[in-house]
């Protein structure tokens, strides 16, 4: 090899190390901003999830706070605790809240915070809760609690909301609604997701507590590190949790709890105290920039031109695997939603916009809205005017209205609408959305429907039920199984002189006289037992002493099943025509005796 040979090959042999040198100290830069870009978006991205599940709780909460019979209802059952009709209709409708909106417990608690009612009586309210009723109990505003670890393996948040009552106006609140959510239901999956394959990305979730980091739930490398205190040191990713309230989002290159080195995005929850940190290793950060440049440098050795070319191809094949990785990614959360949407049991998800000239379209619904009210996805698309189309006169206005006034606030769309589809069978739907406001003026709903038509008509039943009762001439009495009064109608109260309340739970054998013979109550349960009706007499008593006679039909009551579950009772007060027909009795016994008396004066000797 010439001189001038090895000139030529020592400058490819040093071009090497110098071309691995600069690829380094250019790429590892690009590789660490990249890296703290992408935990920017997700940490973003996990606190606007966050914060929209927080504010959709407290968007549930008006479920509580804006349902005037439901306030009416507990208004009434504070009155009479014990009223076990009042408890199991407020019972029924908490269980339905718990269902529908996935909350682990709610409770019902008095202005003491003494817990009245509860979907679940083996769970208790901690000190925590019991703190923040207080607090609502006073400013009458909604109010959650911090996170609390109510078991070793149970992180759970509550909500308190304040009931006031529905016939006066500024009032402190009479009672609230707790409603008690557990974090494996949403928060730790959040946590735990990840968008992107890596073996040491985190997130966690903190705040600070005094001069400690307080972790709210277990980390991937520290299980048992829920609502645990670390403290907050210099060159630690916890003193993020010292940065001024005015910086919301940051990054940064530091160590973490194992004292590894790593990239760390944080971000601030608006409105809490919680900071979210989404980190990983600066070794796993850069690793592909390590790998790449030991791939060159051992190319680099064989032929620079090579090395040159296989770095472009390897670049472009970077990016193309980069670009197809999330367009799959677009594709699979589409399809996510997409099946959410259409497995949604009796409703539909959707989003709508209004834009700033005014015009309505829907940017998706699934297909869900199709069983409902027979129009497809696709012809909705075309059309948004079909589904306002198909308000019932009454409900046009409402929805109107309500859009005018979510648009104006920003607030949750929240009502229920009639419908009158095409195949002539009415729905009601509640629709349930949130509004936000895009660069161009339009506003976008993001929302769920639900059919809630069987709720409407067995309202309906109800109410016509409660007016019968109420307007009969005869006394209604509803008794379970074991003779419990459950319920009474007006005409009973004005008949007996016991109210509904000191009705309400006892026998009816409180208007026992004593007179009516045993063997007519025998036969009574004798048919009832059967399953049979009975109907006859029985002289009771009422609360004052006086006596009365009842015309009394009593029927079993059966369910869907044919199973007796309850005796209805209709009693007319007959008082008055047996005292007639008394008078009628005795007056033509004497008119007989007299006739008798005349018969032998005539029969007499002597007599003309």
């Amino acid at each position: 090899m010439n001189r001038h040979q090895l000139l030529l090959v020592i400058p490819l042999f040093l071009m090497a190390p110098l071309l691995g040198a600069a690829y380094y100290f250019l790429e590892i830069p690009k590789a660490e901003r990249q890296a703290l870009i992408t935990l920017q978006n997700i940490v973003s991205s996990k606190a606007d999830r966050i914060l929209q599940w927080k504010l959709q709780r407290e968007g549930d909460a008006l479920v509580f706070t804006e349902d005037k019979h439901f306030q009416e209802s507990v208004e009434l059952l504070l009155q009479d605790p014990n009223n076990p009709t009042r408890r199991s209709f407020l019972k029924s409708r908490l269980d339905a809240i718990l269902s529908a909106y996935d909350y682990e417990v709610i409770f019902l608690v008095n202005s003491a915070g003494e817990i009245v009612l509860s979907t679940n009586p083996q769970i208790t309210l901690v000190p925590l809760t019991s703190s923040v009723i207080k607090e609502v109990m006073a400013s009458g505003e909604i109010q959650s609690t911090d996170f609390f670890k109510l078991s070793e393996s149970s992180i759970n948040i509550d909500w308190v909301v304040p009931i006031r009552s529905p016939y006066r106006e500024n009032t402190k609140p009479i009672a609230a609604i707790v409603t008690g959510s557990h974090a494996d239901h949403f928060m730790i999956p959040t946590l735990k997701s990840w968008p992107i394959p890596s073996k040491t990305s985190e997130i966690l979730m903190m705040e600070k507590v005094g001069d400690e980091a307080l972790y709210l739930f277990a980390s991937t490398h520290n299980p048992s590190g829920a609502m645990s205190r670390r403290p907050i040191l210099p060159g630690t990713l916890e003193t993020v949790l010292r940065h001024e309230a005015g910086r919301k989002h940051d990054t940064a290159i530091s160590r973490d709890y194992r004292g590894a080195e790593v990239l760390l995005a944080h971000s601030r929850i608006e409105g809490t105290p919680w900071h979210l940190v989404a980190k990983i290793d600066r070794e796993e950060a850069i690793d592909p920039v390590i790998k790449t440049l030991w791939w060159i440098a051992a190319i680099a050795f064989s032929a620079i031109c090579i090395v040159a070319m296989t770095l472009i191809r390897v670049f472009r094949q970077q990016k193309h695997i980069q670009s197809l990785e999330m367009e799959s990614q677009k594709a699979r959360k589409a399809r996510q939603i997409e099946a959410l949407g259409n497995n949604i049991p009796g409703g539909f998800v959707y989003r709508f916009q209004l834009s700033s000239s005014g015009e309505r379209s829907f940017i998706y619904i699934s297909r869900g809205v199709e069983f409902l009210l027979g129009y497809s996805p696709e012809q909705l698309l075309a059309d948004s005017s079909l589904l306002p189309s198909m308000l019932d006169e009454a409900s046009q206005g409402q929805y109107l209205d309500c859009e005018a006034r979510s648009a104006a606030e920003l607030s949750p769309f929240k009502q229920e609408f009639k419908f009158n589809p095409p195949n002539g069978r009415s729905v009601w739907l509640r629709l349930n959305s949130l509004p936000h406001r895009e660069e161009d003026g339009s506003i976008i709903w993001d929302g769920v429907g639900l059919d809630i038509t069987e709720r409407k008509q067995f309202e309906t039943q109800l109410d016509k039920f409660s007016l019968l009762a109420e307007q009969s001439a005869n006394i209604i009495v509803i008794t379970d199984l074991d003779g419990k009064i459950e319920f009474v109608n007006q005409r009973f109260v004005d008949s007996t002189g016991y109210s509904r309340e000191e009705a309400a739970g006892r026998n009816p054998r409180i208007l026992k006289s004593g007179k009516t013979p045993g063997s007519t109550y025998e036969e009574l349960w004798a048919a009832l037992t059967r399953g049979l009706r009975w109907e006859g007499e029985l002289i009771n008593k009422r609360k004052d002493g006086t006596e009365f006679v009842e015309f009394v039909r009593i029927t079993p009551l059966r369910d869907r099943k044919g199973v007796v579950t309850h005796y209805v009772a209709i009693k007319e007060d007959i008082t008055e025509q047996k005292r007639i027909a008394d008078e009628l009795e005795q007056s033509d016994e004497r008119h007989h005796r007299l006739l008798a008396v005349d018969e032998k004066a005539d029969q007499r000797p002597g007599t003309a």
